[in-house]
This record gives structure tokens, C-alpha cells and sequence, in this order.
């Protein structure tokens, strides 16, 4: 009985090598090869973001008159590149171009 414990001890510490030996070989950090994909989500939304309101920034290089026939004046163009990254310039500009539109309109009785 004596030999079948001395037996199942020295298996455990054979177990016990081969598990360390293991874990040795794995280095003391683990790098991903990718990174998150809220990570990866979150760099795509903000370089979209930064595009929009770059090309709209550009649309500030136009005249006043030019941008009137685009339907932007020059003050909401400048508003909208003010606002944060979060928020969708281009949505914004559309949704103040409605409100403007809809006051026009009561104005005028339409």
C-alpha cells in the first residue's frame, strides 16, 4: 500500500513539473493579436467624425453667396465645427437647417 501512495506522489509531482513547465513558457504579459472591437469601433467612429467635419470645414473656403445656394450660411457651418466629435456635425447641420426652415414657414403662414 505503502509503494501505491509513494507511486500516486511521485505521478502528482510529475503533473505538478509538467504544468509548471508549461506555464514557463508563456511569457509574464499576454499581448493579443487584436485589439478590442469596441477599441477598433470606437477609432473608426471618430476618424468618421473627423472627416465629416473636416469636409464641411472646407465648405468655409466658399462666399457667402455660394454657401446660400447650398442652403448654409457661414454662422452654422462655424457652429456645427464646434460642436464635440461625439456628435454628428452633418446631423446636426440638417436637423438646425429643418428648425430654420419650419420657422421660415410659420413666418410666412405656409
Amino acid at each position: 500500500m505503502t509503494n501505491l501512495n509513494h507511486k500516486c506522489e511521485l505521478y502528482r509531482q510529475e503533473a505538478v513539473k509538467q504544468k509548471q513547465s508549461v506555464k514557463s513558457a508563456l511569457p509574464d504579459f499576454y499581448m493579443p493579436a487584436m485589439p478590442p472591437l469596441g477599441l477598433i469601433d470606437a477609432i473608426e467612429n471618430w476618424f468618421k467624425a473627423w472627416s465629416r467635419r473636416r469636409k464641411l470645414v472646407q465648405l468655409l473656403d466658399y462666399d457667402d453667396h455660394m454657401l446660400e445656394d447650398m442652403g448654409y450660411t457661414r454662422d452654422d457651418l462655424l457652429w456645427a465645427a464646434q460642436q464635440p466629435l461625439n456628435v454628428d456635425a452633418q446631423l446636426v447641420l440638417q436637423q438646425q437647417r429643418q428648425k430654420q426652415r419650419a420657422c421660415l414657414k410659420k413666418r410666412r403662414g405656409w
